[in-house]
């Protein structure tokens, strides 16, 4: 979002303006950091949290053992198995959307939330530098959804309303942009 931000800024001061503050607040968030790390709790919790390997994750049906499962049952069922099987079946989700949609939706719905997904990513790409009254928001929108995105390969995002809400907002812009591109034309 920064860099976006300092790119399509006009004037050098305005830049050195938002670099500025940026710089500002990551040394205060690096002060906060450094004060929370002097309680103890919290200072075990840093800790065990920056660990490579946790036990939810390598261990015998940890996170990434599920994953390799998971693909190995998707590959049996192509039309999946679905909707929240997985969890009934192994007695954990496989947390990770891509794996989700492969094996609730199968072969087909996985290519099409795929296809979204890319879709959504390139032709919001496509429009995010244009200096239009709705950039802002546009700009907004396609940040927190690239972050979602890169959430899903972590947790389920599907369910979440507002990822979807997210992608409306994405070709809200798009389609405001085409109906500006006929008028322009005609």
């Amino acid at each position: 979002m920064l860099a976006a931000v300092l790119f399509l800024q006009g004037s050098g001061r305005q830049r050195l303006r938002i670099l500025v503050m940026s710089l500002a607040a990551l040394a205060l968030a690096v002060v906060a950091v450094l004060v929370l790390l002097q309680i103890p709790g919290v200072a075990d919790m840093f800790t065990e949290r920056a660990q490579l390997a946790q036990d939810y994750d390598s261990a015998r049906l940890g996170r990434f053992a599920r994953h390799f499962i998971g693909l190995r049952v998707a590959m049996e069922h192509p039309l999946g198995i679905g909707p929240l099987e997985f969890g009934q079946i192994y007695g954990v989700d496989t947390h990770n959307i891509w794996l989700k949609a492969l094996l609730d939706y199968g072969w087909l719905g996985f290519a099409c939330w795929t296809v979204m997904i890319g879709w959504t990513i390139a032709a919001g790409f496509r429009i995010l530098f244009r200096d239009r009254p709705w950039q802002p928001f546009l700009l907004c929108a396609y940040v927190v959804f690239l972050g979602h995105v890169a959430l899903g390969t972590v947790i389920d995002t599907d369910h979440w309303r507002h990822f979807y809400l997210l992608i409306g907002l994405i070709w809200g812009a798009i389609a405001l942009e085409y109906r500006r591109q006929r008028r322009v034309r005609a």
